[in-house]
């Protein structure tokens, strides 16, 4: 069977963890080489793959190179430019997120997310709660809670996380490598609406925003990172007009709580999986540009997630229209 061939382009530990690895027995990818500036870099990847690869310190040559395709998992600074690159040598494109970290990256995002459609290639991201178990079972049960629940009042997400390694960008907020993916699960779950947004505060360990839709709904991302154990929890509040549905999303563990009634339902749920996520959002990459699926990203999403990220970092309110 035909699979894309592909290369890595920032030989990270992200990259190889969650994507090379996770794929590495895909029915619709094949990794085939790496560019790093580290040779070391890359020669510590391709022992843990455990596959020999081709590899090279220019970013120029891989996309000279036959590969059909290239994920892009450099530091934030660099993914804005390394896709349009990618793009205009004729190759589809995964980056990661951030797109971009300046008002100047949004311009070439804009440009490469309409080269890519001139091009007709496959531009897409990394937002895996939209194949997570937790995050599908609350999109899948929508309208069963509006019927039972009444219409959506308000969404809250929390995060709290571990603290920052030392490396850790502490000269910039968490709200540009998070924002992204709160509003990013809240279309996929509820569809698209116009919205305005408020930032709170956005620190090195810490992010609030709220925002309101033109159809109703509320929503509050908020996380923390001040854990001194590695943990990745994350935490989810729907109030509706006649109850809530809390849940821990790594233990899948759910409260619904019926107010007319008074009355607390528990029940379990399959929580969190990250090879499930990581594995079905760099498969989705493959399959879809061998038109086996549609790609789970459109181009509003990949734009509106990442000027959210941008703008709302460099001032407090954002509107966007739909």
């Amino acid at each position: 069977m035909e699979k894309v061939k592909y290369g890595i382009i920032g030989c990270g530990k992200h990259a190889l963890q969650s994507h090379a690895l996770v794929s590495k027995n895909s029915e619709y990818l094949q990794l085939l080489s790496l560019c790093d500036i580290s040779m070391d870099g890359m020669k510590n990847f391709e022992e843990q793959f455990g596959q020999e690869l081709m590899k090279y310190t220019n970013e120029a040559d891989i996309l000279k190179s036959s590969v059909d395709a290239v994920l892009i998992a450099t530091p934030d600074e660099y993914h804005a430019q390394s896709l349009y690159n990618a793009l205009e040598a004729g190759k589809h494109v995964f980056v990661e997120k951030p797109l971009g970290t300046t008002p100047e990256d949004l311009e070439l995002i804009s440009k490469s997310i309409a080269l890519a459609k001139q091009k007709n290639l496959i531009l897409t991201s990394c937002h895996p709660r939209r194949f997570d178990p937790p995050f599908v079972w609350l999109k899948e049960n929508s309208e069963r809670f509006k019927k039972e629940l009444g219409e959506v009042i308000n969404f809250e997400f929390d995060f709290s996380y571990h603290k920052p390694s030392k490396e850790w960008k502490h000269d910039r907020g968490l709200l540009i490598d998070h924002i992204n993916h709160e509003i990013d699960l809240v279309h996929f779950i509820y569809g698209y609406s116009s919205f305005d947004v408020t930032k709170l505060i956005d620190l090195y360990d810490r992010y609030h925003v709220v925002g309101m839709r033109e159809d109703g709904i509320a929503f509050s991302f908020l996380g923390t990172r001040r854990l001194d154990t590695k943990k990745y929890d994350e935490f989810v509040k729907v109030r509706y007009e006649r109850g809530d549905i809390i849940f821990d999303a790594h233990k899948g563990e759910v409260l619904i709580y019926r107010h007319d009634i008074r009355e607390v339902e528990r029940i379990s749920i399959q929580g969190t999986s990250y090879g499930e996520r990581f594995t079905k959002t760099t498969d989705n990459f493959g399959a879809a540009i061998l038109r086996r699926d549609e790609n789970y990203l459109t181009e509003r999403d990949l734009y509106v997630n990442t000027a959210l990220s941008i703008i709302l970092s460099l001032q407090k309110n954002w509107e966007y229209k739909f």
